[in-house]
Order: structure tokens, then C-alpha cells, then sequence
């Protein structure tokens, strides 16, 4: 997870990762901030099976502190 930039620790990662791990088959997630993706990948490496669904609304700044760019929606 090191080459995912982010504010995430490893210790929330472990703790998310642990949580979707115990949702039960074809759970569904829904995370709202997902910045980069760092904990999508935490919970979908843990989650049995099932789909996330990561948003990310923000348009302030990004990690250097520059301005985000326009919004992709996928």
C-alpha cells in the first residue's frame, strides 16, 4: 500500500480491511471520500465477495497541496 498516496495508516488500513472481511457474501460497500483509493483497496482485499462503490466529491486540494482537478465520473 506504500505506492498509494494518502493520509491512511496502516493501523485504520488493517482496521477496515478486517471489518470487510467480516461483511458477509456479495456484501455491498458504498465509501463516500475515497481520495486516491488507498482504503478502497484495503477493504476490497479483504471483502469475500461483493462489489465497492467509491466516490470521491471532493474538488479542494491535492496531496501537494495544488489544486484538484475537474471531476471524472465513471
Amino acid at each position: 500500500m506504500k505506492d498509494i498516496p494518502g493520509w491512511l495508516s496502516d493501523n485504520e488500513g488493517a482496521l477496515l480491511a478486517d471489518f470487510a472481511g467480516k461483511l458477509p457474501p456479495d456484501a455491498v460497500v458504498v465509501e463516500i471520500g475515497s481520495f486516491q483509493g488507498k482504503s478502497t483497496v484495503y477493504m476490497a482485499q479483504a471483502l469475500k465477495s461483493g462489489k465497492i462503490y467509491a466516490i470521491d466529491p471532493h474538488m479542494g486540494k491535492t496531496l501537494e497541496n495544488k489544486p484538484a482537478g475537474q471531476p471524472t465520473y465513471q
